[in-house]
């Protein structure tokens, strides 16, 4: 990570400030409990007063410290615990960002600094967002948001991770990969023979990485 932010873009804040959309004691709490006080007020996205990594539907995903990001469950979310998405996604490693510590309201892991997917990448990242997909349907995790992967799928220069495991679930059938191709290749018929039995996974990678 470029240390440089962390003396030009990087700010340190309360833990508190980090609280979305409002203030709730139970949330603070656990995080003061675990040590968490501060973290860093840096990232693309603005929150009135503080700037955050990113924003979702549950959580906001802050820079705790060199290397690390907290995801904190919003004060509106829907789900009142996030242990659950914390297992799915341990489970989900080396294919997801490496968790260090969780409780209900918070999950912390490693940063990536990676950038979005796109349908225009290299061969090699092509290769390698399959192999992570692939290792998600062996641990049988439907991530359901890896149909648009373009935010769930970020790369770095060395390989690509899968993020976000809040609304995945368990499942016999994940799909991931074939869920991955499609939006790679917008080929129906190629998801069709993979899921099918008819196209192994060696062929299925070498057809998408030469399209």
């Amino acid at each position: 990570m470029d240390e440089s932010i962390f003396e030009k873009e990087a700010n340190l804040v309360k833990i508190e400030s980090f609280i979305y959309p409002k203030r709730q004691e139970k949330i603070i709490e656990e995080l003061r409990k675990f040590g968490i006080k501060e973290a860093y007020s840096f990232g693309p996205v603005n929150l009135s007063n503080v700037n955050v990594i990113g924003k979702g539907k549950s959580g906001i995903v802050v820079l705790l410290d060199r290397g690390k990001v907290i995801k904190i469950r919003r004060s509106d979310s829907p789900k009142l615990d996030m242990t659950d998405e914390a297992m799915r996604q341990i489970e989900a490693y080396p294919s997801s960002p490496k968790v260090h510590l969780y409780g209900n309201n918070f999950i912390i892991m490693d940063y990536i600094p990676g950038r979005p997917l796109t349908r225009m990448e290299k061969p090699e990242i092509k290769r390698d967002v399959i192999r992570r997909a692939f290792w998600l349907d062996y641990k049988r995790i439907r991530h359901k948001e890896i149909t648009r992967p373009w935010k769930n799928i970020l790369v770095t220069e060395a390989r690509s991770y899968i993020v976000d495991y809040e609304s995945s679930t368990y499942s016999y059938k994940p799909n991931n990969v074939a869920r991955v191709v499609f939006a790679l290749t917008r080929n129906a018929q190629l998801v069709s023979l993979y899921t099918s039995a008819k196209l192994s996974l060696g062929s299925l990678v070498d057809i998408v990485i030469n399209s």
